[in-house]
């Protein structure tokens, strides 16, 4: 009982004692914080450019540098009839908390269509030349590659002499270097290819995109699945054809593909028909045309003699990138001696700007890296 009275008159004088404390020497004073949105500022992508392999500077379509921005060919095997490129982006990004705060730095990929662009493929880059001790000297040689051979586009208020400069954001640990690659497939059309890179912190805040362009070096590659038009016994005064299908692996039956990354206009040269003994083909008239799943597209070589064929003033006769499309062949001999005759033929497919699916891939109004 007299330890519990303790306890209590202890208490009674601990509040006695604060109370003229509290009353006499309190001060107010207003309290405030600004609550921002996420986590602060968002990221800043610096600087990018792309590659065709992992060397910061490499760039298979001008190899010397001689154009601006990057030129990358396509790898084509006409054997197997693929079409592809690997394409290697670059990005050097910061952020105002530190680049510890940064997430996720992706570009968005948009291949050329009609008279704009059609969004492809997301490549999610990865931190290079990064760790615990990070490589500095190895990503100040990449981007001083990069930007002597004029790849690089930078945020307009940025520079290389800040990035990798004495004592730039290098040196500071204030920037990182990122990269991703993907694979641009055979169906894709040459031509420039619009990208945009932008980053997002831990708190999801993100960048602004910077964008550029690179360009997929147009390329023809034209295959057929036929070494010889055998049109048999013919009868004069009358045409004999062969028809084509779709499939490439029946010669009796004409096919052509364009297997590089764009669509080939096609022309047509015959030769002149001689028999075993030297004896030339009197008189003859040679047909060529191209047919597609659903109708004929048409004429390549409509009824003239031997020589080259041009498409008709404002239209052409082409062979769709990528895809098996019937040719079809015909003779029709006017007057020659009965006999067998042989001769040649020569297919060409010419890119002539021809669109792809119904419109031009180049599109001059993206800029370009510069360095």
């Amino acid at each position: 009982m007299k330890k519990l009275l303790a306890i209590a008159l202890a208490l009674v004088l601990l509040v006695a004692l604060a109370v003229p404390v509290m009353a006499d020497g309190s001060k107010d004073a207003d309290t405030e914080a600004t609550v921002l949105g996420g986590g602060g500022s968002p990221p800043i992508v610096k600087c990018k450019w792309e590659t065709s392999s992992e060397v910061a500077d490499s760039e298979s379509g001008d190899p010397s540098h001689l154009i601006l921005g990057t030129q990358i060919d396509p790898i084509i095997d006409e054997v197997a009839m693929t079409c592809q490129a690997t394409v290697y982006y670059w990005a050097f990004v910061t952020d105002p908390q530190g680049i510890s705060n940064i997430g996720e730095v992706c570009v968005d990929v948009f291949e050329p269509k009609d008279s704009t662009y059609i969004w492809k493929y997301k490549v999610v880059l990865q931190p290079i030349y990064d760790g615990p001790t990070p490589d500095k000297a190895a990503m100040k040689a990449a981007i001083n590659a990069a930007d002597r051979a004029h790849l690089v586009t930078y945020d307009p208020a940025y520079s290389l002499a800040e990035i990798a400069g004495a004592n730039g954001e290098i040196d500071q640990s204030k920037v990182r270097l990122y990269r991703g690659s993907a694979i641009i497939e055979k169906h894709q059309p040459g031509g420039l290819y619009h990208v945009e890179a932008y980053a997002f912190d831990l708190q999801q805040d993100m960048s602004a995109k910077l964008i550029n362009c690179f360009e997929y070096v147009r390329t023809e590659a034209l295959v057929k699945d036929f070494s010889i038009i055998d049109w048999g016994d013919v009868v004069k005064s009358s045409e004999a054809v062969v028809c084509g299908d779709t499939d490439m692996n029946t010669p009796e039956q004409p096919t052509l593909k364009s297997t590089g990354n764009c669509s080939l206009d096609i022309a047509v040269k015959f030769s002149k028909m001689y028999r075993a003994d030297g004896r030339l083909m009197d008189e003859v008239k040679f047909d060529a045309y191209l047919v597609s799943d659903a109708n004929r597209v048409g004429d390549i070589l409509p009824e003239v003699n031997t020589g080259i064929s041009h498409p008709p003033v404002g239209g052409h006769v082409f062979c769709p990138i990528c895809t098996p499309t019937k040719a079809g062949f015909s003779i029709h001999v006017i007057q020659a001696q009965p006999g067998t005759y042989t001769g040649k033929v020569t297919i060409t497919g010419t890119d002539n700007g021809l669109p792809w699916a119904g419109a031009n891939c180049s599109n001059s109004n993206c800029a370009r890296g510069h360095g």
